[in-house]
This record gives structure tokens, C-alpha cells and sequence, in this order.
């Protein structure tokens, strides 16, 4: 794709976003914060399993 195409591209995308909503961001929000719980809490169980199995 040329320069060209990518700038007519990307003026159509600017065209038609718009800005986030409350409810938009609450969301992101709330899906963000249960993507790293989830995230943590595996390495959690991960060092609790590592800590509890004997190194020989």
C-alpha cells in the first residue's frame, strides 16, 4: 500500500471514530482490572505451588 492509500485510510478511521463514552470506559475499565486479577492470581498459585514442592 502506498503513502497515499494509508493517508486516505487513515482520514475515513478519524472520520468515524469518536470519543469513549462513561460506559465505554467503565467497561474497558472493568475488563483491564479482571485481566491482571487474573494474571496475578496465577502467579500467586504458581509461587504457592513452587514453595510448597520440596527442591531435591
Amino acid at each position: 500500500m502506498d503513502l497515499g492509500g494509508w493517508v486516505e485510510d487513515l482520514k475515513r478511521t478519524l472520520k468515524v471514530a469518536r470519543k469513549p463514552g462513561w460506559e465505554d470506559l467503565w467497561t474497558t475499565f472493568k475488563i483491564t482490572f479482571l485481566g491482571f486479577s487474573v494474571v496475578g492470581l496465577v502467579g500467586f498459585v504458581i509461587q504457592l505451588i513452587a514453595a510448597v514442592i520440596p527442591r531435591g
